[in-house]
C-alpha cells in the first residue's frame, strides 16, 4: 500500500460472523510504521463479533489502541450491530456511515408509488434502519467525527 510516496506496512484480518448463509462481515486492518500505526474497522458483524473484535483489537494491537476509522458498508444488521459495541468500548475518531435518513427528500424520485411523502419515507427508514441512528448517537456522543462513504472520499490511505 503506497500514501504519499512511502510504502505502508499493512495487516488485514477477517473476523468470523454468524454461520453460513447469515453470516456477517468484520474486518479489522492495521496499516502504517511501527511505532506510528493506525487501525481501521470495516463493518462489525453482529453483536458478538462486535465484543470479541474489541478484545482482539485491545489484546494484539494493545489495551490503548484508538479507531481512526470505522467504516459501514452498509446497514445490515449483519454488519453492523458489532459497531455499536466498538462505538461504545473503543475511543474512535471517524465512523463512515450512511445516514440514509438524512437522503429521504432525494430519494422519493426511485419509488414508483407515489403516496410516499419524505416524512413517510423517513419515519420507514429510522424504523428499518435504526441501527445506523444508533452508530451515529454513540459517535457524536463520543465526538468522534461522523462521515458518509461516498465515491472518491478517503479514509486513511484508502479511497
Amino acid at each position: 500500500m503506497h500514501s504519499g510516496g512511502h510504502t505502508l506496512n499493512y495487516e488485514i484480518e477477517f473476523h468470523p460472523v454468524g454461520d453460513g448463509e447469515k453470516a456477517g462481515d468484520a474486518i479489522t486492518i492495521r496499516y502504517g510504521q511501527p511505532g506510528q500505526y493506525k487501525v481501521m474497522v470495516v463493518d462489525g458483524g453482529t453483536e458478538d463479533s462486535g465484543n470479541a473484535i474489541v478484545k482482539h483489537i485491545q489484546s494484539v494491537y494493545g489495551a490503548d489502541t484508538v479507531i481512526s476509522d470505522i467504516v459501514s458498508t452498509h446497514p445490515d444488521t449483519d454488519h453492523c450491530s458489532g459497531l455499536r459495541v466498538i462505538l461504545k468500548d473503543l475511543p474512535v475518531e471517524r465512523l463512515w456511515v450512511h445516514g440514509l435518513l438524512h437522503h429521504s427528500a432525494n430519494m422519493l424520485n426511485l419509488f414508483a408509488d407515489g403516496r410516499w411523502t419524505q416524512e413517510g419515507l423517513a419515519q420507514s427508514i429510522r424504523k428499518e434502519y435504526s441501527i445506523v441512528e444508533a452508530c451515529i448517537a454513540l459517535a457524536s456522543h463520543k465526538v468522534a467525527q461522523v462521515y458518509e462513504p461516498f465515491a472518491a472520499e478517503t479514509s486513511g490511505p484508502l479511497l
